[in-house]
């Protein structure tokens, strides 16, 4: 639709991860660089962003300089040199909230009730593609990982010493668990 089009290419997107320390840009669109620059290492963290609660429930936020926003908001508003922001959660299927997508509009913009059902469906859709990659993450890690044991168990079977046989599982060891040093105390 036309106003989905409009949203696309007048915002911009970022994530903000619940076990890192501030916002990832997992896809971004029309920031401009010194807004970029003021959130390296700024004081938007974790426990820090306004209307992080309200979003943290399940509820989409607006901030708009429309709407007489309070000090904090119109802080943000300067910040990122944006009229409009829109506060999205990504939620997994069970209803958790993940994170956040952001939307923000330069110019004046009130958002109809059709954009922000679009914007709720990116964020449903954006909270599932997360979900999808950190799964299919874990599962090439674990298939690496049975088959780097399934090798080890080849080569242990092929060795024919004792002391072959417990210096290859020292040193494969230390390559499957990523340590710099192992020992075996054995009888």
């Amino acid at each position: 639709s036309e106003s989905l089009q409009r949203l696309q290419f007048s915002s911009h997107h970022r994530f903000h991860s619940r076990r890192h320390r501030g916002s990832l840009p997992l896809a971004d669109y029309g920031t401009p660089p010194q807004v970029v620059a003021r959130f390296v290492g700024g004081r938007y963290m974790k426990g820090q962003v306004p209307h992080e609660a309200e979003v943290q429930t399940g509820r989409t936020v607006i901030i708009s300089r429309d709407d007489s926003p309070s000090e904090e908001d119109l802080g943000l508003l300067d910040l990122t040199e944006l009229h409009t922001l829109v506060f999205v959660p990504l939620r997994d299927e069970d209803g958790t909230v993940r994170g956040l997508l952001t939307v923000g509009f330069a110019t004046p913009h009130t958002l109809t009730a059709d954009e922000l059902r679009a914007l709720e469906i990116v964020g449903r859709h954006a909270a599932m593609a997360i979900a999808r990659a950190r799964f299919l993450d874990r599962t090439a890690k674990s298939a690496q990982f049975r088959a780097a044991v399934a090798s080890l168990a080849v080569e242990l079977n092929a060795a024919t010493r004792r002391t072959q046989t417990l210096q290859l599982l020292c040193r494969r060891g230390c390559e499957l668990f990523g340590v710099d040093s192992a020992a075996l105390l054995v009888e």
